[in-house]
């Protein structure tokens, strides 16, 4: 936002008319038509061709920049026939505007982009789309530690480790192992049994 204040809108367009209008005589309607019709917007919270740095390093400027308090928000006017030549974007340039987004939002920008078709069209649209988005505040952090924390505990509750299940196979391996280990019980109790009963007789035989 520029550091010079300005009194009205009246006076904003004599400050940064020639500067809007190098650009295109589009932004320069879509000041005037969109921008000024935002409800409750003065004139010192925009700067048209505020610069910023990309996130390859290189100076760049955005078509507006509105900034009301911690809310930034981006304008992108844009056009089919971008540089003046009939006919739309090459590869180079699309992937050049991609970068500018890019770099915008990850700076905090909320970035809006239209084109020149769509705000003539109905420019109080978007004036109230601008309204919206100062609404709703700062743009949230794309990242967030302790969101990120929380999802972690979570999946480690849901992930507890679990004793592993029997296969069929599994299954019918331990069956026999039971019958034999019975089996094997029931010989040693008939071993006691017997053992018990050949010394009582041993002793009927001793007493007579």
């Amino acid at each position: 936002m520029a550091d010079e204040q300005v009194k009205d809108w009246g006076e904003w367009n004599r400050k940064w008319q020639r500067t809007i209008t190098a650009q295109s005589p589009f932004e320069w309607n879509f000041a005037k038509d969109v921008i000024q019709k935002v409800p409750g917007l003065g004139p010192n919270n925009v700067t048209p061709q505020q610069p910023f740095i990309g996130n390859d390093g290189r100076e760049r400027h955005m078509d507006f920049a509105i900034e009301v308090d911690e809310i930034k928000i981006a304008i992108e006017v844009e056009g089919w026939d971008k540089t003046g030549e009939k006919r739309g974007k090459n590869k180079q340039e699309h992937d050049e505007f991609n970068r500018r987004i890019q770099s915008l939002e990850s700076q905090g920008w909320r970035v809006l982009t239209v084109t020149n078709a769509q705000f003539m069209a109905d420019p109080a649209h978007y004036a109230n789309l601008i309204r919206q988005l100062i609404l709703q505040g700062p743009k949230t952090p794309q990242s967030d530690s302790s969101s990120t924390t929380e999802e972690i505990e979570e999946v480690g509750e849901v992930e507890e480790p679990k004793e592993p299940e029997q296969t069929p196979n599994e299954e019918r391996n331990v069956k026999p192992l039971y019958a034999l280990a019975g089996l094997a019980a029931i010989v040693v109790i008939g071993v006691v049994i017997w053992f018990m009963t050949r010394d009582s007789d041993i002793l009927v035989i001793l007493d007579t």
